[in-house]
């Protein structure tokens, strides 16, 4: 009776675990960065969210990427996760013909292990990388990628913009 809100939950499937509790209680969550577009058809009236969910954040990158960003092929790499996933589709979508189905592929939160989709990217000769995943994912494979492809245009989603994502990335960080 003493807690009258959350700042929380941090991930959308923590949030989709813990949204009919906090709903059925009727107490008030703030999630500063769960993005699922789900979370808001849920039906829940004491769920909030500081962050744009992933279907606007996926349209306006894309709408940079080949807008300003004046890119015509881009492979888009999303790590193993809900909101990676999720944010990846959008990101795909929005950028139609742009996207490259051939070295589009997900990744292993955590593994560190990017050779495969490096050499796809160089293989397909992309000129952008969109990834969707944690900022040490992020950044290590920004590393890798500039290492392998150092003219292809680096973009990353909200969840990178961390400062791991510098401390993984090095001077791959530059330009992204």
């Amino acid at each position: 009776p003493d807690v009258v809100a959350v700042i929380g939950p941090l991930t959308s499937s923590d949030a989709l675990a813990a949204g009919p509790t906090f709903h059925a209680a009727g107490l008030v969550n703030l999630s500063p960065s769960a993005t699922a577009p789900t979370l808001t058809d849920k039906g829940w009236k004491t769920f909030f969210r500081g962050v744009n969910n992933d279907d606007v954040q996926g349209a306006a990158i894309a709408r940079y990427l080949v807008g300003a960003g004046g890119r015509k092929k881009v492979c888009v790499i999303a790590d193993n996760t809900d909101g990676g996933a999720g944010l990846a589709r959008a990101v795909t979508q929005g950028l139609g013909g742009a996207a490259v189905q051939a070295c589009s592929t997900g990744i292993q939160r955590g593994s560190h292990a990017y050779g495969p989709a490096v050499d796809a990217v160089v293989k397909a000769a992309a000129d952008g990388v969109y990834f969707a995943g944690s900022a040490r994912d992020g950044g290590a494979f920004a590393a890798a990628l500039r290492q392998a492809a150092p003219t292809v245009v680096f973009a990353a989603g909200d969840e990178a913009n961390n400062p791991d994502f510098l401390a993984f990335a090095g001077a791959g960080a530059d330009g992204a």
